[in-house]
C-alpha cells in the first residue's frame, strides 16, 4: 500500500498466543508500519541518493539489502498487468506541482531539523502530527 495501514481484529473466542490468553473480545491491530522499519541499507534515515545508481544497485544483489530494488518497493501504484493505468498522470502530475511548489516557495518549518523530531499516531494509517510550516514567496 501508499501508506502503512493497520487491520483490526477482534476476536470471538479466547485465544493464546504464546502462552498469553486473550479474552474473548479482545483487539489486535496488525501494522505494516513496524515491520517496515527494519534497515535493509546502512545508514537508512541519511539522504543518500547514491544509493539509487547503477553501481550502487548492482553491489547489492544477491544480499537481503536487493530487496529495496525490487520493483514493488518502486511507487505505490502496483506491478504488473494490474497496475494502476493512471500511475503516469499521477507520478508526473505529483513531480510537476512540486517542483512549481519549491520554485515559488521558500519551505520551513521553524523549530524542527530533522523529520525524527515530528511525533506520529497511529489511526488506521501512520498519521504525522505536523507542526506549522512556513510558506515565504520566492522573489
Amino acid at each position: 500500500p501508499a501508506a502503512p495501514l493497520a487491520s483490526f481484529k477482534k476476536v470471538g473466542s479466547e485465544i493464546e498466543i504464546h502462552g498469553q490468553k486473550f479474552p474473548e473480545g479482545s483487539f489486535f491491530i496488525f501494522e505494516g508500519y513496524s515491520t517496515g522499519q527494519q534497515v535493509f541499507a546502512d545508514d537508512a534515515q541519511s539522504f543518500r541518493p547514491e544509493r539509487w545508481l547503477p553501481e550502487a544497485i548492482d553491489s547489492r544483489k544477491g544480499t537481503p539489502q536487493a530487496v529495496i530494488d525490487h520493483a514493488f518497493f518502486r511507487d505505490p501504484f502496483s506491478q504488473g498487468a494490474r497496475k494502476c493505468p493512471g500511475s503516469r498522470v499521477a507520478s508526473n502530475e505529483a513531480q510537476v506541482m512540486l517542483a512549481q511548489l519549491l520554485l515559488d516557495w521558500k519551505i520551513s518549518v521553524p523549530g524542527v531539523d530533522s523529520h525524527n523530531e515530528v511525533p506520529y499516531k497511529l489511526m488506521g494509517a501512520m498519521a504525522p502530527i505536523l507542526p506549522t510550516m512556513e510558506f515565504v514567496p520566492r522573489s
